[in-house]
């Protein structure tokens, strides 16, 4: 059920029991004091609606303003005229005080009634607009958050292609000239398939299971690369409860692999450490072959900055140093608890 209508009653029952009790100190008929505002209510009711519902989006929100100003006035001038001669009526034909009747139809008298409308009219517009601004506010915020998570969506179905394919193509082809080294790779990249599979879906993963799905990485590319590679790994013994999202470290260790020298020797470091502020850091350095610039805007990596960006944002600092003999990215995420 819709609140809105219940914040209307309220708002209309306030203003009635507020005004009821200011004439209670003047008045002891309360049944007439009630009967009264409730009577004299109506055309401030007509007013603020006709103001709120029509006026305002026929006119104010597509800038027509002059046109806008000059309805708004006719509508008080006649609601004040409308409110006065209501008062002038009930207190001369029903309350039988003609005195007070008189008054209303006075210039005091409408002055009074005008400065009520006016104070009505602009709290109703304050609140209206406040509450209108808040919604579409409101509105834009979830449009935004399902727009983030459906490229979060598209950037994590696109890289875990990516990276199954390189693995894939990496067993082939140690299948091929070495069968016992393939199929130990093969076994370890079933541990991969079913972290894919079964836990990089989740928005996050318990940070010790993606450090697992590294070590497993690293292990299938350590047999594939063999006595060319001089691999040194130094990666924590983490068993807490801290999350991270998955495939977020993987694809920066897959791009050392993928551009280290092809047919000679060369060594690529790996570096994952967690401070005790929980700021994750992993350092990534390898040997290459002189070019101008590694390219390392591939799909892997551009894939990791984006969704750095959207998940962790103000959270991480990323550096990428691309030298003439060696290429370096270092990672620092601020985990949350």
């Amino acid at each position: 059920m819709k609140k809105e209508p219940i914040y209307h009653i309220s708002f209309w029952l306030a203003y009635l029991i507020l005004w009821s009790a200011q004439d209670f100190v003047y008045f002891k008929d309360y049944f007439s004091v009630m009967l009264l505002n409730i009577f004299t209510v109506l055309p401030l009711l007509a007013i603020v609606y006709f103001n709120l519902y029509f006026l305002l989006p026929k006119f104010l929100f597509k800038k027509r303003y002059l046109v806008y100003v000059l309805f708004l006035c006719a509508s008080i001038v006649a609601a004040t005229y409308i409110s006065s001669w209501n008062h002038q009526f009930y207190f001369t034909n029903i309350i039988h005080n003609v005195g007070i009747g008189n008054f209303f139809m006075s210039s005091e008298g409408k002055l009074a009634q005008l400065t009520e409308i006016l104070v009505l009219m602009g709290l109703s517009m304050s609140i209206f607009l406040l509450r209108d601004r808040y919604t579409k506010e409101k509105v834009l915020e979830e449009a935004k958050k399902r727009q983030l998570e459906v490229e979060l969506k598209l950037l994590k179905e696109q890289m875990n292609p990516h990276f199954l394919f390189n693995s894939l193509n990496s067993i082939y082809m140690m299948l091929d000239k070495h069968p016992g080294k393939g199929k130990e790779m093969l076994l370890r990249f079933s541990d991969i398939l079913s972290h894919q599979l079964y836990e990089s879906t989740e928005d996050s993963i318990a940070l010790k299971k993606e450090l697992e799905n590294v070590k497993n990485y690293i292990n299938i590319e350590s047999i594939r690369h063999g006595s060319l590679a001089t691999i040194n790994v130094d990666c924590i013994d983490y068993s807490g409860k801290l999350n991270i999202s998955p495939m977020i470290l993987l694809p920066i260790i897959e791009n050392a692999f993928k551009h280290s020298p092809s047919g000679s020797p060369y060594y690529i470091t790996i570096f994952i450490n967690l401070t005790t502020e929980n700021r994750l850091i992993l350092n990534v350095e390898n040997s290459k072959v002189f070019k101008p610039v590694q390219k390392a805007s591939g799909i892997g990596l551009a894939n990791v900055k984006r969704r750095l960006e959207l998940i962790y944002p103000k959270k991480y600092e990323l550096y990428i140093d691309d030298i003439e003999k060696k290429f370096k990215i270092t990672l620092k995420i601020t985990l949350d608890d």
